[in-house]
C-alpha cells in the first residue's frame, strides 16, 4: 500500500471515530403519567434539565432504560425503580437511579407516578461511513471541442418579513418587592432573603398574569410559609387584599411550595412581606 493511500485511510478512520464520539452522551427522555395531578410536560422539563447529571452516569446504550418514577405531593421523588435484569449496564443504571432520587419536581395536589424511558438519540441505525477515497488516474484530454453551457442568471428570492407575535404585558423586577424580614429561630433574615430573592421571578410571573385581566392590580401582601426541618416548604398561605388574593393566591402559593431553604432541627414558620405594583414616586 502506497504512503498516500495509508494516510488517506488513517484520516478516514479518525473522522469516523470522532463522529461516533460526538453522538454519544445525549439522552432522549420519554414520560407517560399513570397517576397523579402533575402534568407530563412539567415533569419532562425537570428530567431534561438534569441531563448533565444523567450523562455523568455514562453514554446511552443500545437498549432504553425504563424507570417507574413515584413522586410525593411536595415534589420529592419517593422511588425510581427499574428492571435490573433488563439493564445492560448495571452500574450506570444504579447511578441514574440515584440521580433521579435527587430531583425536585413542583408540588402538586395528588401524588404522581410516571413511566420514564431514557434512551440515546443515536440509537437508530445510521448509514455506514463512505469508503476511503481512492486515487483514479485522469483520462487523457479530449481533442473534440467541448460545449460549455451559457451562464444562468438566478432571480432573487423574495423573503417575507418575520411575523411578530404579541407578548404578554411584562412585569418589571421592581413591581414585586420584598419587605423587611424577621429572623426565625434557626434561620437569619439574610438567609431567608437569599432564597426568596432568587425565586422572586416566579411570583413576578404570577403577578404579570393577574395584571393581564386587571391593569390596576396591586397592593401589599404577606406570604406565610411552613418550612420542614429538611428545608422544604410544606405549607404556603397568601394573605392579601381580596382582589389581589383572588387573582394570584393559588399561583403564588404553588410557587412558594417549591422553594428549598437550609436545613434546621425543627419545623419553622416564616412571614414574607411582599409589595405588588410599581413603587410610588418620592415626594419632594
Amino acid at each position: 500500500m502506497s504512503t498516500h493511500r495509508t494516510l488517506v485511510l488513517a484520516s478516514w478512520m479518525l473522522l469516523s471515530a470522532s463522529t461516533v464520539s460526538a453522538q454519544a452522551g445525549t439522552w432522549q427522555v420519554s414520560l407517560t403519567r399513570s397517576a397523579g395531578s402533575l402534568d407530563e410536560p412539567t415533569a419532562r422539563g425537570v428530567v431534561e434539565a438534569a441531563q448533565g447529571r444523567l450523562a455523568a452516569c455514562g453514554a446511552p446504550g443500545a437498549q432504553p432504560l425504563v424507570y417507574e418514577l413515584s413522586l410525593r405531593t411536595n415534589g420529592t421523588v419517593r422511588e425510581a425503580s427499574y428492571d435490573r435484569r433488563a439493564a445492560g449496564d448495571a452500574r450506570g443504571a444504579r447511578c441514574i437511579r440515584h440521580a433521579l432520587l435527587e430531583l425536585h419536581f413542583p408540588a402538586h395536589a395528588q401524588a404522581a407516578t410516571f413511566a420514564l424511558t431514557l434512551g440515546g438519540t443515536g440509537a437508530a441505525p445510521s448509514a455506514p461511513p463512505p469508503p476511503p477515497p481512492t486515487t483514479v488516474a485522469a483520462p487523457p484530454p479530449s481533442t473534440a471541442p467541448s460545449t460549455v453551457p451559457p451562464p444562468t442568471t438566478t432571480a432573487p428570492i423574495a423573503v417575507a418579513p418575520p411575523t411578530l407575535t404579541p407578548t404578554p404585558m411584562p412585569t418589571a423586577a421592581t413591581d414585586v418587592r420584598i419587605g423587611p424580614l424577621e429572623s426565625t429561630a434557626e434561620r437569619t433574615a439574610d438567609q431567608l432573603r437569599s432564597v426568596i430573592a432568587v425565586q422572586l421571578g416566579a411570583i413576578s410571573a404570577c403577578y404579570a398574569t393577574g395584571r393581564q385581566h386587571d391593569a390596576a392590580l396591586g397592593g401589599e401582601a404577606i406570604l406565610h410559609l411552613t418550612i420542614a426541618p429538611n428545608g422544604q416548604v410544606t405549607g404556603a398561605l397568601f394573605q392579601a387584599p381580596e382582589a389581589l388574593a383572588s387573582a394570584i393566591a393559588g399561583c403564588v402559593g404553588q410557587a412558594g411550595r417549591t422553594w428549598l431553604f437550609s436545613s434546621a432541627t425543627a419545623e419553622e414558620r416564616a412571614s414574607i412581606p411582599l409589595t405588588f405594583g410599581a413603587p410610588r414616586p418620592e415626594r419632594r
